[in-house]
């Protein structure tokens, strides 16, 4: 995501389906108490590549 990649890029790169992918995301999002991926990375200090 940091990278501009898609949900459905990083399942194909992890070789795991999008809903794997989704669920991980949302775990991550909660445990950051983050609403949005662009939030939770700068919870996470982790610059946005564009």
């Amino acid at each position: 995501m940091s990278e501009g990649r898609s949900v459905a890029e990083i399942a194909l790169i992890q070789g795991k389906r999008i809903p794997e992918v989704e669920q991980s995301l949302a775990r991550a999002l909660e445990a950051l108490g983050a609403k949005s991926i662009e939030e939770a990375l700068r919870k996470a200090n982790i610059s946005i590549s564009k």
